[in-house]
């Protein structure tokens, strides 16, 4: 029996009646509606909630390029640690906290430094732990997805800035690193830590390292860059 298989035979997108609820005060959603919201804001008109089905019979529909777009653009927030997660038991209760809530906790968000994010949106779940067998939901952070999804609205802080002028994908990438970050002249973070916040909003733009590496350098003041600056 082939992964994709025995996916499907435990996919939540084939018993979404049974999806478990979403936190009681609405700041954690389940996973399968995040995905949907998300398909929805960055497909209007387009997107079907059945179309993740799509990503694990057919690679070649586009119902399921626009899924596996969606769960790419989720999966690579949470590994960046822009979108957090939490995990519930299947009988319920608390939610647990990852590891950079709760140092004492057994899986973080490098649980997300993965290839292939299918499996964990095909299942909606993931252990909680290296010597665990139980699984367990995967629950996204409500205020996180509406910043992400806001995002692909158009309702940045580039769009608040400049409406009437327009700005390429490039500067509003860096102009929203720069709100994130509340970058300053007295608060420069490092250049590496730019990359990595630029290559999280980069979506579906041409990769080039050489030009994420660009505008971090740009995202600092003079000084910092020949490192005379607080970093």
């Amino acid at each position: 029996m082939s992964r994709a298989t025995a996916i499907i035979g435990k996919s939540i997108w084939w018993a979404k009646d049974s999806w478990p609820r979403d936190a009681p005060d609405g700041s954690y959603v389940f996973i399968g509606r995040a995905v949907c919201l998300l398909g929805e804001a960055m497909y209007p008109g387009e997107w079907k909630d059945d179309d993740p089905k799509l990503a694990f019979t057919s690679q070649r529909d586009p119902e399921a390029s626009r899924a596996l777009a969606v769960f790419n653009r989720l999966g690579e927030a949470v590994a960046a640690k822009h979108l957090p997660f939490v995990l519930r038991r299947q009988d319920g209760g608390a939610f647990l906290l990852p590891r950079e809530r709760d140092p004492t906790s057994s899986f973080s968000a490098s649980d997300w430094n993965v290839d292939d994010f299918k499996p964990l949106f095909g299942l909606g779940q993931m252990r909680f732990g290296v010597w665990q067998t139980e699984q367990v939901w995967i629950y996204l952070e409500k205020k996180g997805l509406d910043e992400l999804m806001r995002l692909v609205h158009g309702g940045s802080a580039a769009e608040q800035l400049a409406n009437d002028v327009h700005l390429s994908p490039y500067l509003r990438i860096m102009i929203e690193v720069a709100r994130k970050l509340q970058i300053s002249p007295s608060n420069q973070p490092n250049k590496e830590s730019l990359e990595a916040e630029i290559r999280a909003l980069w979506g579906e733009l041409p990769s080039s390292e050489r030009l994420a590496s660009a505008m971090a350098t740009l995202l600092r003041e003079p000084a910092s860059q020949l490192g005379k600056a607080k970093k």
